[in-house]
């Protein structure tokens, strides 16, 4: 029968989905060694470089420096990579959530464990989810980095740690405008649809 064929097609594409929303979760994981191992092997690399003996510290800054830089542009493509990630993990954890509520909603089970069964969740903007507080790290990290190449060029703390914060507000505030204009963007969708 053709709803049979529908049933099936249903069932597949939920497990899927159910399968690639658990890939973009371990992907987390992944990002978590990589991120963390390539930040402390740069610092590492900078403070045993100032820490050893015979080195002309004048003629490796301008390499320092140039490494800085890169690590802050390779730490931007890090976050976005992070923020593309958590934009793949909602959209397959709604559409998980969508077919899983019309099936309570269709044979009457009733939720007593509250798994989500609501489109709209979860949100693109969720502080505590593992991407966010990943994104977090990586944009301490390209603070820390950006401190250090502020540090060549002045001695004030204040200017240092001040660019640093600055630098961490930037961050976060485009990142959650950027999650939350997705989020309210996709529920105006869903509220077309619906009409």
């Amino acid at each position: 029968m053709l709803q049979d064929k529908y049933l099936d097609l249903l069932i597949e594409d939920y497990n899927n989905c159910f399968e690639q929303m658990r890939y973009y979760d371990n992907q987390i994981n992944e990002y978590i060694k990589f991120i963390i191992t390539f930040y402390v092997a740069v610092f590492g690399t900078i403070a045993t470089l100032f820490g050893i003996d015979g080195i002309n510290k004048i003629s490796i800054i301008p390499y320092i420096k140039m490494g800085l830089i890169i690590l802050g542009l390779l730490g931007t493509i890090f976050l976005l990579i992070i923020i593309k990630n958590r934009v793949y993990f909602v959209l397959m954890a709604r559409y998980i959530n969508c077919i899983r509520g019309d099936v309570f909603k269709d044979l009457k089970i009733l939720n007593s464990v509250s798994i989500y069964t609501d489109k709209n969740k979860p949100e693109y903007w969720d502080s505590y989810s593992s991407q966010i507080l990943l994104a977090h790290v990586c944009i301490l990290f390209n603070c820390i980095s950006f401190c250090l190449f502020i540090s060549y060029y002045s001695n004030e703390l204040f200017i240092i740690f001040g660019a640093g914060i600055l630098l961490y507000a930037i961050q976060v505030i485009v990142i959650s405008k950027y999650l939350k204009v997705k989020d309210r963007n996709s529920k105006i969708n869903i509220h077309k649809e619906q009409l």
